[in-house]
């Protein structure tokens, strides 16, 4: 068995193949109650990649956007500051 704090320090790898393991166990039988708060915790864990990954790319969409506007809003003509 895994504990939650062990859970904290596995890969990635190992997390998706322990949730697998206990996706195949819940089909043969019900899960104890330190297998499903495990399971809880590793599909809560996937979660939160998951929505980290959709931040940084949203993160990497505003910035690239901004970037792109850059040229027009920094030119002197256009912000009012021209010598």
């Amino acid at each position: 068995m895994v504990t939650a704090t062990s859970t904290r320090q596995m890969p990635v790898a190992d997390q998706l193949r322990r949730t697998a393991e206990l996706d195949a166990l819940r089909l043969q039988r019900a899960l104890t109650a330190a297998e499903q708060a495990e399971a809880d915790n590793l599909a809560d864990r996937a979660y939160h990649r998951a929505w980290r990954a959709m931040q940084r790319d949203h993160g990497a969409q505003l910035a690239a956007r901004l970037v792109a506007q850059a040229p027009r809003t920094l030119c002197p003509w256009n912000t009012g500051n021209a010598a």
